[in-house]
């Protein structure tokens, strides 16, 4: 009984061999662990019992198009097989999308949309329509009423209204009402140094402060381009606080008198610019607009305009007056006490050729002449935003300025 068995079982070894080796080939070029292979049932294996052992097998892998075993990658796994078993992957992600380019920035605005009150009250440049540097220049303040003629057709930009047109040689005045002073606090300055050695003031701050003062810091100028030059006239200042009043100041300032007994001067800010409504009127009387605190006139053709009555050779006991002509921009606005104040933009050049021959005679060497529109014009930019700090303009007519 036993001899004619053993040839059964020697053949239903030799497919068992031919399968492992067909799965262990495929596990090599897919590079995964062969799947688990179910015994296939013996010849004298009964019906019943095949066809449970058939039903519980693994599914045979089944092929692709190229006739090459498709079996389905793990998950996480990274696929090195041909195209024709990538037909199940999810297609290709789209290329991402570039932000779209921002459009260039707009030019800044013309300086006439500036507000004047800006421009003064904040000690910066405007331009002219030329673009060239305006500085402002006071020609008188403490005034009840301005009047002023244009030397050619202007017009006049009411602030927070609209725009006059006058003709050439039209007599027009300003008056103010309502108007209310500005809000000005003082503090007792005990140190400043130029922007860029503003570190040593560190070493001050910190004794003062071991002595118990309240130090503040404030800083003053600018920093601006002309000419291709970069200008920085900034100014570090450490300030004893105070209650803010100019007596409170004077208090603080003689509580931190030094050893030496000098006192410290006090310096003086603005926190709200006055206010006030300004009337601009034609010769006759009649209203002609009201402007918010300020108003300028622009003359075409830089023909230039004349103000009326303004001071001159001031003096404790006298004023003397006369209708003076000027070129570039009439800017009426209100002082530190709500009074009516005319402020002249002049372009810096224009100013220069003024201020050189009042300095040294006309008819100095060229070379000497050159030197001194340096010095002048070097003078005159240190000063913006360090001078007259609670006044709307940078520079007086006096001669300290």
């Amino acid at each position: 009984m036993r001899g004619p068995a053993e040839p059964s079982r020697r053949s239903g070894a030799a497919p068992r061999l031919s399968a492992l080796a067909a799965l262990a080939l495929a596990a090599c070029l897919t590079a995964r662990p062969p799947p688990p292979v179910t015994e296939p049932a013996p010849a004298h294996a009964e019906p019943e019992l095949a066809a449970s052992i058939a039903e519980t097998a693994a599914p045979e892998p089944g092929l692709d198009e190229a006739g090459t075993t498709a079996v389905a990658p793990e998950p996480g796994a990274v696929s090195t097989i041909g195209p024709g078993a990538a037909a199940g992957l999810p297609p290709p992600l789209p290329p991402p999308q570039l932000p779209p380019i921002a459009p260039p920035l707009a030019p800044p605005g013309a300086s006439e949309h500036s507000d004047p009150l800006e421009v003064l009250w904040g000690h910066r440049l405007d331009f002219s329509s030329r673009g060239e540097p305006l500085v402002s220049i006071r020609l008188m303040e403490g005034q009840r009423e301005i009047v002023f003629r244009p030397r050619g057709s202007a017009r006049v930009v009411l602030r927070g209204g609209s725009t006059v047109e006058i003709p050439a040689g039209a007599r027009l005045s300003v008056r103010a009402r309502g108007t209310a002073p500005a809000a000005i606090v003082h503090h007792p300055l005990l140190a400043d140094a130029a922007w860029a050695e503003r570190e040593r003031l560190e070493p001050v701050r910190r004794a003062l402060e071991a002595r118990g003062v309240l130090v503040l810091a404030r800083t003053v100028g600018a920093v601006y381009g002309i000419g291709g030059r970069v200008v920085d006239n900034r100014r570090e200042l450490l300030l004893g606080a105070s209650d803010g009043t100019e007596d409170g100041a004077r208090r603080a300032a003689e509580a931190l008198r030094e050893p030496s007994g000098a006192r410290p001067a006090l310096h003086a800010e603005v926190v709200a610019p006055p206010r006030g409504t300004l009337v601009l009127a034609a010769p006759g009387g009649a209203p002609l607009g009201e402007a918010d605190a300020a108003l300028w006139v622009e003359v075409a053709g830089d023909a230039g305009f004349v103000v009326e009555g303004v001071e001159h050779d001031r003096s404790p006991t006298a004023r003397a007056r006369e209708d003076r002509a000027y070129r570039g921009r009439l800017y009426v606005t209100l002082d530190a006490r709500g009074a009516l104040t005319a402020v002249h933009g002049v372009e810096l050049e224009e100013l220069l050729r003024g201020l050189v021959p009042s300095e040294m005679p006309p008819s100095s060497h060229v070379e000497a002449l050159k030197a001194q529109a340096v010095t002048a014009r070097s003078n005159v930019l240190a000063q913006i935003g360090t001078r007259h700090l609670t006044d709307p303009f940078m520079l007086c007519a006096e001669v300290h300025c």
